[in-house]
């Protein structure tokens, strides 16, 4: 979350640089601009790193960077830190990392193992950068944004179940899934044809400003850990939140706050009750979106992350 974490930094008085290193178009271009040339990605990644000399080097894909590259910087940050809250191969090393931060604690075995001892618990945060529209003007639509692959297979599954009712017209009610994976065409046909491209950023958040509902099922490492980014995104948009019986809030939001369901027709018949009775969803959602903006918001976890990593 770098790209959404930094301005808030800055609003705090800090300089921060956003450095997109996978991003081979945009490396090129700085590298022509401060006049570099035939440089690789990762040399360019040096370069940058070097000339903004930062105290703190925030690295958000542990496992993609090059683990010689913070060797090759001249002066080494007061403190790297990295993210990380996905599983983590067996073949990991951690050990150039003083700080691991993740929202999944499941995880901290791995992490340690891979290297790093000192390992904090942080979240995401959602933006408000997008209206959320009325419920009278809301789609009445369960909507699901996320990645569908060989690390959500319990995700999977619901999400077919989910299409399987629908498609049997016993309810009347719509879904519709923005799924990141390789290839829509390997969807299973029950949720190929639910499907439309992924979302992120503000597109994202205007669907769900948009949407009456969605849902949230973590990653299957994560078991019943619900902490993702998503779920922040929908309920600050005023997106009404359905979590399974089993899922582990923190406390970061209240039982009448969200809705519990048990099994996929458990979670449709609660999604078309409360669609039907909008005076019972809106104020549900309502208190979920106030405590969302006012507990959980990017200028909130900015003020946590500076005190993760001056700890």
């Amino acid at each position: 979350m770098g790209h959404i974490l930094t301005p808030e930094l800055n609003a705090l008085g800090h300089e921060t640089e956003l450095i997109i290193p996978n991003n081979s178009e945009t490396q090129q271009r700085w590298a022509r601009l401060n006049g570099y040339f035939n440089l690789s990605d990762s040399e360019i990644l040096i370069k940058q790193i070097n000339e903004f000399k930062p105290d703190i080097l925030y690295i958000t894909d542990p496992v993609a960077l090059d683990r010689d590259i913070i060797d090759s910087i001249k002066i080494r940050p007061k403190r790297v830190v990295a993210w990380r809250a996905a599983p983590i191969p067996g073949d990991a090393d951690f050990r150039k990392f003083d700080i691991f931060l993740t929202s999944d604690l499941k995880l901290a075995p791995l992490i340690e193992a891979a290297g790093c001892s000192d390992i904090k618990f942080h979240l995401p945060g959602h933006r408000n950068i997008v209206e959320p529209l009325s419920y009278s003007v809301r789609s009445p639509n369960l909507v699901f944004s996320g990645s569908y692959g060989h690390v959500h297979i319990r995700r999977n599954s619901l999400l077919l179940q989910l299409a399987m009712v629908q498609l049997t017209g016993a309810l009347d009610f719509e879904i519709q899934f923005y799924l990141a994976t390789g290839s829509i065409d390997k969807l299973p046909v029950g949720i190929g044809m639910h499907s439309r491209r992924p979302l992120f950023g503000r597109e994202l958040l205007e669907m769900y400003s948009s949407s009456f509902s969605t849902l949230h099922f973590p990653i299957d490492i994560a078991q019943s850990n619900a902490t993702a980014m998503r779920m922040f995104e929908a309920i600050g948009q005023g997106c009404l939140m359905f979590v399974h019986v089993d899922a582990e809030l923190f406390g970061l939001f209240e039982e009448d706050e969200i809705v519990r369901f048990s099994t996929p027709e458990d979670l449709i018949n609660k999604h078309v009750f409360l669609r039907d009775n909008p005076s019972i969803s809106s104020k549900i959602a309502e208190r979920a979106r106030l405590k969302c903006l006012k507990s959980h918001s990017m200028s909130v976890r900015a003020v946590q992350f500076l005190e993760a990593i001056h700890q």
